[in-house]
């Protein structure tokens, strides 16, 4: 996105010459995030597991509402997807997992016992419980994501902020409005 020669900022820098490029904090923070994840082989295999459970779920319709109606009774969090983009919905993810884990198992076995699924369904349906079994590594990386996303939002703020300050971004638009051409204004 931000490449110098075929990203955004080249897009943008073409259409106006004076815009500065200012990078990011909250996207650091994710890189951050996706480096210490890519780290541990469990965190890896676990956030593999919430991606796959997730993407079970969603690719049918029967098996969604199936396990969408249990959570929704308790009053639970959907499953959710990850993104590579905001480690926030790591968390939310791993937080629905968690919490709706008794509801999701029992959906995933009435699955697994319906004789209209397929026999490959039936068996993945069979083999996400046992995985959820394994929550304990689940929960550490709830409560360790969690605090790191708690305790590093501010300092990334404040650098996004001096970052804009340094950059003039809040006079930009009215520096632009006072260069542009009376032509390019009735645009």
């Amino acid at each position: 996105m931000s490449g110098k020669y075929n990203g955004m900022q080249a897009v943008i820098h073409r259409k106006c010459p004076l815009a500065e490029y200012v990078p990011c904090a909250a996207h650091f923070l994710n890189l951050v995030g996706q480096s210490a994840v890519s780290c541990c082989l469990e965190s890896v295999g676990f956030f593999g597991f919430v991606q796959g459970l997730y993407s079970f779920l969603v690719t049918s319709t029967h098996r969604w509402k199936v396990v969408h109606n249990r959570l929704k009774k308790k009053g639970l969090p959907t499953v959710k997807r990850l993104s590579d983009t905001r480690w926030s919905a790591h968390a939310a993810a791993v937080k629905a997992v968690v919490k709706g884990n008794e509801e999701i198992k029992a959906g995933l076995k009435e699955i697994a016992a319906d004789p209209e699924q397929k026999g490959d369904t039936r068996k993945e349906a069979l083999n996400h419980p046992s995985n959820m079994d394994r929550l304990e590594t689940g929960i550490l990386a709830l409560e360790s994501l969690e605090e790191y996303v708690k305790n590093m939002r501010p300092k990334f703020e404040q650098l996004e902020a001096e970052g804009k300050l340094l950059s003039g971004c809040e006079h930009y638009e009215d520096e632009m409005k006072r260069n542009q051409s009376p032509a390019e204004s009735s645009l």
